[in-house]
């Protein structure tokens, strides 16, 4: 069955997640045309980030499809992926991957806090998107950013792609509902864009600082 949110418009699936929706399954390499998007993107995406020689992290980075491309840009790059067989192969690269997967706001992951993440297309796998947004919140920096890529709903109406509808996928984003479900989880987006023929959803996002009430208290006083 597909459902909407009232809400927040956010389109759903009401299956359960498949067994294995904790880890990232990508195609065995990365095509040419693929990898030049990925490191203009991520050349990018760490300028205005203000990223380089900083620590970025990738959530569910597989078998360090994507991780090797931004290794190589001037940044310290860390991965987290379930799948022993993937951390295995990404340390194998000379990665820097642990094993893991953010089931709660308090989560910690390994070598944070971390001034960057990017998560792509795989927050709409996960049942416990508001836990896996917040465990990555409280793993960042003040000042952390993220980049973060979802297919685009628009693009499935629109050109009735209706096989895009499978189990793996519980969530389906337009602009609008990935900016909510962003903002309720403490990011502010500040750059948002449709990218690789429109079939994706690509927003840079910025850590929204947390209110002191206990200052504020004070300030009242």
């Amino acid at each position: 069955g597909i459902y909407q949110c009232s809400g927040c418009g956010l389109v759903q699936l009401n299956n359960l997640p498949v067994s294995y929706y904790r880890e990232v399954i990508r195609a065995v390499s990365v095509s040419e045309e693929m990898k030049n998007f990925r490191i203009k993107q991520f050349e990018e995406f760490l300028t205005e980030a203000n990223l380089k020689n900083k620590k970025v992290i990738e959530i569910g980075c597989g078998h360090g499809e994507y991780l090797e491309i931004m290794q190589k840009q001037e940044v310290n790059s860390f991965g987290l992926e379930y799948s022993q067989k993937a951390v295995d192969s990404c340390i194998k690269k000379g990665l820097i991957v642990s094993k893991g997967y953010i089931e709660t706001e308090n989560y910690k992951i390994e070598n944070s806090p971390f001034d960057g993440f990017f998560i792509l297309n795989f927050l709409e796998h996960l049942p416990n998107i508001n836990s896996v947004l917040r465990g990555i919140y409280n793993n960042l920096t003040d000042q952390g950013v993220g980049l973060v890529e979802v297919p685009n709903f628009d693009m499935i109406l629109e050109k009735n792609l209706f096989s895009e509808f499978m189990n793996d996928h519980l969530f389906y984003f337009n602009q609008d509902s990935l900016k909510t479900t962003l903002k309720i989880n403490g990011f502010e987006v500040i750059k948002s864009s449709n990218v690789w023929y429109g079939y994706m959803i690509s927003m840079i996002v910025k850590k929204v600082k947390k209110i002191e009430i206990d200052s504020f208290h004070e300030h009242q006083d």
